[in-house]
């Protein structure tokens, strides 16, 4: 994935390359080459983190609480 960002100093290019798997996309139509997204979708794309919700065993709630 490359992305180009215009920031105040100037541009800036990212690059990230998976090593496994594919980034998350969201859908557009067939007749658009882009699709303009939040800044919070794109870090979400970027750290390949899915927006799903993720269900715990019983046991792993125990676990996970007793950090917090």
């Amino acid at each position: 994935m490359k992305i180009l960002h215009l920031e105040h100093g100037g541009l800036v290019i990212y690059h990230k390359k998976l090593d496994s798997g594919v980034f998350k996309l969201p859908t557009f139509g067939d007749k658009h080459t882009s699709v303009a997204i939040s800044w919070h979708d794109l870090m979400m794309i970027v750290k390949n983190v899915q927006a799903k919700k993720r269900v715990l065993k019983p046991r792993q709630k125990e676990a996970f609480f007793q950090h917090y």
